[in-house]
């Protein structure tokens, strides 16, 4: 194993303590059951990024491409929901959620198709990278748009919370920045 997949283990047993902590101690709380599926989302794609990085041929590779693929597609609504039901702007943002949600959904929908992730080639030192089809463009817009709109909000907000929230949105920002740089 390197150290990728080795990264990708210790994620993975991160992601399930957090998310059974949350299930055990918060699960009836609103923002609780949003942080838990961006949980299980965020699994489904390092589970992928595992499988994939471990793949001995090109079909298998293409198969745990999408699912990485599906995770992180559904990783970006319910990230971008978080922060905006963490921010209380739910009501005023609301429109960007469904958007965020309905492109999601969409790029769902076409995950197990080329139009999404056509095939599984070699590039590089890479035996079998993720090409990308007609519909990865949306997927690359939806994962530096949301984000990014998110961090604009807790930039902006920051300044003026105070207490928890303020700490909350301080560590947010970090978690997002550093793991949009990742991705």
């Amino acid at each position: 194993m390197n150290y990728w997949q080795i990264s990708a283990l210790i994620n993975i047993g991160a992601i399930l303590i957090m998310a059974l902590f949350i299930f055990v101690k918060q699960r009836h709380q609103p923002i609780s059951k949003i942080f838990l599926a961006s949980n299980i989302s965020f699994l489904i794609y390092i589970v992928g990024f595992f499988f994939w990085s471990r793949s001995k041929d090109a079909q298998s590779a293409l198969f745990w491409s999408r699912v990485l693929v599906a995770g992180g597609t559904l990783t970006v609504p319910i990230i971008f929901h978080f922060i905006i039901y963490l921010l209380g702007r739910f009501k005023q943002m609301k429109i960007f959620v469904l958007i965020s949600y309905s492109i999601g959904i969409f790029l769902i929908l076409f995950i197990g198709t080329p139009l999404v992730v056509n095939r599984a080639a070699p590039i590089l030192s890479f035996p079998f990278w993720p090409q990308a089809g007609p519909l990865f463009l949306l997927h690359t817009l939806n994962v530096a748009f949301f984000p990014v709109l998110g961090l604009y909000f807790m930039w902006k907000d920051y300044p003026h919370a105070f207490g928890v929230q303020k700490q909350q949105i301080k560590f947010i920002m970090i978690a997002i920045f550093i793991g949009t740089l990742c991705c």
